[in-house]
Formats: C-alpha cells, sequence, structure tokens
C-alpha cells in the first residue's frame, strides 16, 4: 500500500535523525566526564581546606565546561539539554570553592554558566557541602557554623518566593529546609554547651 510505504520511509528518517543523535551525544560523553571528574576534585580539596588546589581543579573544570559547550553547538546545535547538568556540577564546585574561601553564596551573575535553572540546582547541591563544612567546623568555629546557617537559611526564605514545579528543582528545596534544620539543631547543641551566647549572631 502507498500509504504505508509513505509511513515507512517516514519512520525511516526518524529512526535515522534518533540514531544520529545519539552518535552526537556519544561525542559529548568524554568531556562530560573530564568536567565532573575535575568538579568532585574541587569540592574534594576545597572541602579539605586546599583551596589553591580547589581553584586549579575549578579552573579545569571550567575549561571543560567552555569544550563542551563548543561540541554541543556543533553537534547539538537546538538542544540545551545535554549542558544542563555539567552546568550545574559547574555551579556546585564553584559556590563550594567560593563558600570555603569567603563564606558568602555566589550569585547568579558571578556563576560561570549562562542557564538560570543550572545555577539554582548546583547551588541547591552546594548547600549539602557547605553543611558538611559547617559541622566539621563547628567545635573550634561556631561562628562559622551560624553564618551558614544564615546563608542557607536566607537562601530557602527567598526560594520560597520562587512557583517551583514538581521535578528536581523543588526535590532539592525542600531538602534545603532539612538542612537548614540540621544546622539550627547544632547551633541550638552549641548554645546549651555554652559554646555560643543566646544572643550571639553570625558577624557580617
Amino acid at each position: 500500500m502507498d500509504a504505508c510505504r509513505t509511513f515507512k520511509e517516514s519512520l525511516q528518517h526518524v529512526r535515522e535523525r534518533f540514531d544520529q543523535r545519539l552518535e552526537e551525544k556519544d561525542r559529548l560523553a568524554t568531556p562530560l566526564r573530564q568536567l565532573v571528574r575535575k568538579t568532585k576534585e574541587s569540592i574534594y580539596h576545597a572541602q579539605a581546606g586546599r583551596e589553591a588546589h580547589a581553584a586549579a581543579y575549578l579552573q579545569e573544570a571550567r575549561e571543560a565546561y567552555e569544550r563542551l559547550v563548543e561540541k554541543a553547538r556543533i553537534f547539538l546545535p537546538t538542544i540545551p539539554g545535554p549542558l544542563h547538568t555539567p552546568a550545574m556540577e559547574l555551579v556546585e564546585a564553584h559556590a563550594t570553592l567560593v563558600y570555603a574561601r569567603e563564606e558568602r553564596l555566589i550569585t547568579r551573575e558571578e556563576s560561570l554558566v549562562d542557564d538560570d535553572e543550572a545555577y539554582l540546582l548546583g547551588l541547591l547541591d552546594a548547600t549539602g557541602e557547605i553543611m558538611r563544612m559547617a559541622i566539621r567546623h563547628a567545635e573550634e568555629k561556631p561562628a562559622f557554623l551560624l553564618r551558614a546557617r544564615d546563608w542557607l537559611e536566607c537562601l530557602y526564605d527567598e526560594l520560597t518566593l520562587f512557583s517551583l514545579p514538581n521535578g528536581e528543582l523543588r526535590r532539592k528545596y525542600d531538602a534545603l529546609k532539612y538542612t537548614v534544620r540540621k544546622l539550627e539543631d547544632m547551633a541550638f547543641q552549641l548554645l546549651v554547651q555554652g559554646r555560643i551566647a543566646a544572643d550571639e549572631k553570625a558577624s557580617d
């Protein structure tokens, strides 16, 4: 039947485009793995207090991201999806290093990516790293924990103004509530132990 033949030809074109897209995505796999490895190394060194090493790995991750962007522009010019995850990874590493150095959250304008959702997701991922820093420093630097609590509480409060649909961003936002609560509980323990005064606040 002519109709069946036309349908088969149409599906053949779909299959060819589908196979081509898979091949194109495979070409992005290597730079993506390189970027993820570098961001994890950066976070690892930032957590360990080796900020120079963290900065070096972050720079390598940024270069890997730029190579990935270029490849995506060539192979996947109309689909931004493949860049979403690496953008998140880059933001997480960047935010973790800046917090380790300066005890503040990075702004959207400071981020190394041009993707609002990836910025928010990466920043939310970084809150877990910031919580771990705060817990590790709680005994010798209780003010560090208080500042972390205040910054993450600020982020949580601001995100309540967003209309977040169900999905990854909403899940990470919901998880932030428990991160803030954990830091509040630790601050209360420090208060009970006499490590901080009842009216003590984190200095700006």
